[in-house]
């Protein structure tokens, strides 16, 4: 992952605290490019889940549970007799969060509907 460099500042200075932070915990490995001013970072995906995972107090199974394959939301398929509360159990989120990230003004879903599952809504 690549992140811009911010100009100098309070901002910068969290960041640059903040990977300091992480790599010092084995999190993750980051380096300071110039040209682009940029920090190119490698995440270590075991490490992180369990980092998260203290941060949150969620499971390192309700984690990754909740990262789809592409390291954003999953997205699920509605199956006969779910319900909100169901899938968001499942996902360790809230049946708000789930309404929320599609849009849906009530709690009625249908078979086959395609839900993003938000992650850390709890």
């Amino acid at each position: 992952m690549d992140l811009r460099r911010p100009y100098p500042g309070p901002c910068r200075d969290w960041l640059e605290d903040t990977l300091l932070y992480l790599e010092e915990r084995k999190v993750l490995e980051a380096t300071r490019e110039s040209s682009p001013a940029h920090y190119h970072i490698a995440l270590f995906p075991q490490p992180y889940v369990a980092h998260v995972s203290r941060l949150t107090g969620r499971s390192a199974t309700a984690i990754v549970a909740s990262i789809g394959p592409d390291g954003g939301p999953t997205t699920y398929t509605v199956r006969r007799r779910d319900t909100l509360w169901q899938i968001s159990r499942r996902y360790d989120t809230t049946p708000r969060a789930i309404r929320l990230a599609n849009g849906l003004s009530s709690s009625n879903i249908y078979p086959g509907q395609q839900l993003k599952i938000p992650s850390g809504q709890r």
